[in-house]
């Protein structure tokens, strides 16, 4: 999407929105299939929304600081090639 030109965060949050539908989705199926471990599933839980919080607010304190939408392209570019990567 930043290829063709999308506004930054406007990328980002149709890129969260697509994962939160995909989380869903997979979720759900584990649950319907009985497949889900519980105790792995809160910590799992906890340790992504404390992270996705602690990456909202740093990464609006820095948009906010210096004025600039380039660190949501590096954050996004930086999640992309670490999944190439593993």
């Amino acid at each position: 999407m930043l290829a063709m030109g999308v506004h930054p965060k406007v990328s980002s949050a149709s890129s969260a929105c697509m994962i939160l539908f995909t989380s869903f989705t997979a979720t759900t199926s584990f649950f319907v299939f009985g497949l889900i471990e519980y105790d792995y599933a809160f910590i799992c839980l906890f340790v992504g929304f404390f992270a996705t919080l602690l990456g909202q607010i740093g990464l609006s304190y820095l948009i906010n600081k210096n004025e600039r939408n380039s660190y949501i392209a590096f954050s996004i570019g930086g999640v992309v090639l670490l999944s190439a990567m593993l």
